[in-house]
């Protein structure tokens, strides 16, 4: 069945069947599933054309045998005449196509994942020089969203910067950096309304900074400082706010 469906689909417009071909010849679990059972899965497929030029298609697959507990696989397609090729997959409960704000070109893909029952990780995809990159990836909990990671700045001239936000257990806040050799951080006049956790972590390095204890940093490289609830007895969010310096 499934090699009769590949024969169709290179002289056939991108219908279902041969949407339905492609994936199944780029996926394995896919392809798995639609030998036991090709009616139900293209049942369960839904096929969108999303750009006119270049052509481009958003297939989806809502069925028991492909997706996860909540999330079910997605990806997008460049056709071109009898060519169907993959640009972007992956797993969500949503997959929105968002027009760029220009106006112009192809969309954006958001696609929305559950990590967690609470949790969800968002990620914007932008299309540029012909394929589908990663543009910016969030993190949403109890309605509220926020990166995954925030760049570290100081004012010109400053070597610390007050640093605030809202965390909950497996929802902290990440702030990366750059660091050389010997440099010093601290944090000082900590403000949370309960127990936070304060971690440095850069390649094969790992270590609690305390408001007692200054954290000498032994490379140059990157490094991200993390902000989080010390357990997670209360799901709530909770607020921070501590002084940050580098030096």
């Amino acid at each position: 069945m499934l090699h009769l469906m590949l024969a169709a689909a290179v002289s056939a417009p991108f219908t279902p069947e041969r949407a339905l071909a492609a994936v199944a010849r780029d996926d394995h679990e896919v392809a798995a599933c639609t030998q036991t059972d090709p009616h139900a899965m293209l049942k369960a497929l839904s096929l969108k054309q999303i750009s006119s030029d270049p052509q481009l298609y958003l297939v989806e697959l809502f069925h028991q045998c492909v997706c996860g507990a909540q999330n079910c696989p997605y990806w997008v397609y460049r056709v071109n005449g009898s060519s169907a090729v993959k640009l972007l997959d992956g797993y969500a409960i949503d997959v929105k196509i968002v027009t760029p704000e220009h106006g112009d070109g192809p969309p954006e893909i958001d696609e929305i994942a559950h990590e967690s029952a609470a949790l969800q990780n968002e990620t914007d995809y932008r299309y540029r020089d012909g394929a589908y990159v990663k543009a910016g990836l969030y993190e949403i909990f109890d309605s509220e969203r926020k990166p995954a990671t925030k760049p570290l700045a100081f004012a010109a001239g400053a070597s610390s910067a007050r640093l605030a936000g809202r965390v909950a257990f497996e929802w902290g806040d990440a702030y990366a950096f750059q660091a050389s050799a010997g440099q010093v951080v601290q944090i000082s006049d900590v403000r949370a309304e309960r127990a936070i956790v304060v971690r440095v972590h850069g390649a094969h390095f790992d270590r609690t900074v305390t408001a007692a204890t200054p954290l000498r940093l032994p490379a140059n490289g990157n490094y991200t400082l993390t902000v989080d609830v010390g357990n997670d007895d209360n799901p709530e969010i909770t607020g921070y706010a501590l002084t940050l310096s580098i030096r």
